[in-house]
């Protein structure tokens, strides 16, 4: 155990709960007493806060659980005795809350432990803060707090003896360290408290001065505390009073000395003990009568309180149905709203394809059409220039990177009819690679893009739909023409063939209606997809030389697969098959 010496002489501010301490802590604080940093906030009964160091309250709630109290300050025992590891708590405490200049902290719970802070502070200066029993009581009740004192009453006499008993024991031990004060002295004579307490610990705080509590803060603390006392008045005042001289003298024996003492400090305090009056019999009965009254109008309010929670669970159903109804119109609403996305998807497509009829009524009638080209499985194609072609609006879709080495004449033929201004070339590409970087050798811009349609592909989300987005995107950008590579790339294959965009597909030598092992982590239905994507009518498949017989068996083969065109004739090839397209 170990004591605290620079640090040894706080001010305790202490009592009854309900007795006032609040106003007491405030008006110390107004003097410049650090009351601690970490202040509770409001409660009942205290609007404006307790003023109570949040640490001390916890360090005495914490000791009386321990030894079986309740937390209000009530125990099977008289006495508490903490343990060494308590006392090094203690000790701990004041050595974090102690400042420099005038400092303490305020709990009613201070009460039950004063020798235990005495011993460790030595020098500390107690207030001990009291109000009459009936009125503590009377606060006690009117708060409705504590549970302890529903289930029993008449504790809180028991509880206001042993607080007062407590601070009376004390003060008969070390007289010269206590001050003894109604907080109606405080709240009505601020001044005789000041001079008291400063004569009584010989210091010198400065007080708020004025006839009543100096600031108006201070004020609307009083207002607070007092509220209840205010009621308290006449003859209710007399009436429980008397009951206390009839069934409890004791109390009122122990309330006396306490104001003999404060009379003793405090000599032109106005305090004093109601004199014993005969037992307001008329107030008995008038008390009797208003509690049956209440009675009545607590057992109508229960009544209207089982009406309400009767509406509340109604109300709830009501409530739940009609989430439910939202949640199915809401759930109603997004598939309109998919619907129609899917008719502008569709009206946009039939657009696009009355726009290319209406375009090929106009068109003359040309040698390419007359002739037809008859594509057949070739290794090479012969030149052929096709003039006075139309610049061409070109979609290039790609995905496996390492098809760049294979396609590497088709990407220069882009270029070079880009560079002709025979064609206005879109790249988009799936991911980072050399595809990339090959298009961008050659001059082309490419956007990298996760595209949706593959995404919802992937997962079997409403593929159809899908689709149609992508034909309707392709149809608003008016493409001319979609150049894909990769297997991967079958979903915007689809796509063009809803609205007849020719489509030069550019496959690698191991992909092909029998690639099954790279269609084998697909849904069986997407896997029908791509193999119907061979046969889509006017769509050219292009495999390089080298073409692996498994994945293009001769029974599998499509009659408009064609090889890849020899170097430098790549442009003339596009060209031609666009042309041949348009005459279809």
């Amino acid at each position: 155990m170990t004591t605290i010496d620079h640090y040894a002489e706080p001010w305790i501010i202490t009592g009854m709960h309900r007795a006032g301490s609040s106003l007491v802590a405030a008006f110390m604080q107004s003097a410049g007493v650090n009351i601690g940093a970490d202040l509770l906030g409001p409660a009942p009964g205290n609007p404006r806060g307790l003023f109570e160091n949040r640490e001390f309250v916890e360090f005495h709630k914490a000791m009386l659980r321990t030894a079986g109290w309740d937390e209000l300050g009530w125990g099977p025992s008289e006495t508490l005795r903490p343990s060494d590891a308590e006392r090094n708590g203690g000790s701990a405490l004041l050595a974090r809350n102690a400042v420099d200049g005038p400092w303490g902290w305020k709990d009613p719970r201070t009460t039950i432990f004063l020798d235990f802070w005495f011993e460790l502070a030595p020098g500390a200066r107690f207030i001990f803060v009291y109000r009459s029993p009936w009125d503590v009581i009377d606060s006690l009740y009117r708060r409705g707090t504590d549970a302890i004192l529903h289930e029993d009453p008449l504790l809180a006499v028991r509880m206001w003896q042993g607080y007062a008993c407590r601070m009376l024991a004390f003060y008969a031990r070390h007289p010269d360290r206590c001050l003894f004060c109604q907080a109606e002295t405080i709240n009505g004579h601020p001044g005789l408290f000041s001079v008291a307490l400063n004569r009584t610990f010989g210091t010198s705080l400065s007080f708020p001065a004025g006839p009543e509590v100096g600031t108006e803060e201070l004020q609307s603390v009083a207002d607070a505390q007092f509220a209840n006392g205010k009621q308290t008045t006449g003859n209710l005042l007399a009436g429980r009073a008397a009951l206390f001289t009839t069934h409890f003298p004791e109390t009122v024996e122990t309330f006396r000395q306490m104001v003999a003492i404060e009379k003793r400090q405090i000599p032109s305090s106005p305090v004093s003990v109601p004199e014993p009056a005969p037992f307001p019999v008329r107030q008995t009965f008038q008390d009797w009568h208003d509690i049956r009254t209440l009675t009545r109008q607590a057992d109508a309010l229960r009544a209207e309180l089982a009406a309400a929670w009767a509406s509340r669970d109604e109300l709830q159903f009501n409530y739940s149905t009609a989430s439910s109804l939202l949640k199915a119109c809401q759930i109603e609403l997004a598939e309109y709203q998919r619907l129609l996305r899917q008719m502008v998807a569709k009206v946009k497509i039939l657009q696009h394809r009355m726009r290319r009829q209406t375009e090929r009524l106009k068109r003359p009638v040309s040698d390419a059409r007359t002739k037809g080209i008859g594509w057949r499985w070739l290794r090479s194609s012969a030149p052929v220039v096709v003039e006075n072609a139309a610049p061409l609006t070109t979609m290039v879709y790609s995905g496996r990177s390492d098809l760049a080495e294979g396609i590497r004449p088709l990407i220069a033929g882009l270029a070079e009819l880009a560079n002709r201004h025979k064609i206005n070339p879109e790249v988009i590409c799936r991911d980072d690679g050399a595809l990339r970087r090959d298009f961008e050798t050659h001059g082309m811009a490419v956007a990298i893009r996760d595209d949706a349609v593959y995404t919802r592909m992937s997962m079997s989300l409403d593929y159809d739909a899908a689709i149609q987005m992508l034909a309707a995107e392709l149809a608003g950008r008016e493409c001319d023409v979609l150049v894909a590579f990769s297997l991967r790339a079958f979903y915007a294959v689809e796509a063009a063939s809803l609205i007849d965009i020719p489509v030069l597909w550019f496959l690698a030598g191991d992909e092909g209606p029998g690639d099954v092992e790279s269609l084998q982590n697909m849904a069986a239905v997407i896997r029908a997809r791509v193999v119907r994507c061979f046969g889509l009518p006017y769509r050219l498949v292009v495999a390089p030389h080298l073409i692996d017989p498994r994945c293009w068996p001769a029974e599998s083969v499509p009659g408009n697969l064609v090889a890849m065109p020899a170097a430098g004739h790549a442009a003339e090839f596009i060209m031609r098959y666009v042309a041949e397209s348009r005459g279809r």
